[in-house]
């Protein structure tokens, strides 16, 4: 197969393409000199080369001397090829272990659970993310199909109070019909000193005229966490 041939095959190839090369002899044949000249016979008729070794080396009836250096000259320098999006090993500033708990409704309003404060870099850019479920539903005890009462949980992340975009509208709701999507798409720059915290939001509802009392939504442990990428 060409590809057993040795390298010297392919320097001779494209070294002589206006010399018809059909063939090669073997890697055995095969020397350099001092000087990187590589020194062949090439048969006139059909253009097959047959190196030699010696400067003083003659050829055969018939073949005619080439010769080539195995060492050519540098080409330019090709065009710089795009840096990456992120450079570097990205590193992690922020590690918060929030406590479980059971919470009741909070009314409407977004409630700090765990939070720590940083001061970002500028020549990174940030990535937020909970080891902890978005959201969650429980149906109090004491519901039937025509009397119920259901606890509803929402959670974000937020900078400095911003929330983290993460597909949701300005009341924390998920768009009905709508898939979270992926928060490792969100690398965010930020400056000065911020304040990351892990927020949810207790909401209930009821059905029927005589809905259970309410009941508390039990949180999981969470682990809060920001990553610093490089910028390039």
């Amino acid at each position: 197969m060409t590809m057993k041939r040795p390298l010297l095959v392919a320097a001779a190839a494209a070294a002589l393409p206006a010399l018809g090369v059909c063939a090669v002899g073997s890697a055995a044949a095969a020397a350099r000199t001092t000087d990187t000249t590589i020194r062949a016979c090439q048969a006139k008729k059909t253009g097959v080369l047959r190196v030699i070794t010696g400067k003083k080396a003659k050829c055969r009836k018939g073949e005619r001397r080439v010769s080539w250096n195995s060492n050519g000259p540098t080409g330019p320098a090709g065009p710089t090829g795009p840096a990456p999006a992120w450079a570097g090993t990205p590193f992690l500033p922020v590690l918060l272990n929030v406590p479980g708990r059971t919470m009741g409704t909070t009314g409407g309003q977004w409630v700090t659970i765990g939070s720590t404060t940083f001061t970002p870099n500028s020549a990174f850019r940030y990535r937020a993310e909970a080891f902890f479920a978005l959201s969650g539903i429980i149906t109090c005890p004491g519901s039937t199909m025509s009397n119920m009462r259901t606890v509803t949980r929402d959670s974000r992340i937020a900078f400095n109070g911003v929330a983290v975009p993460d597909g949701r509208d300005a009341n924390g709701d998920v768009p009905q019909g709508n898939a979270l999507p992926d928060l490792t798409k969100f690398f965010l720059s930020y400056s000065g000193p911020q304040t990351v915290s892990l927020m949810v939001k207790v909401d209930d509802s009821t059905i029927g005229n005589n809905p259970p009392p309410a009941c508390t939504m039990p949180i999981s442990d969470a682990q809060l966490q920001v990553i610093g990428y490089p910028v390039s």
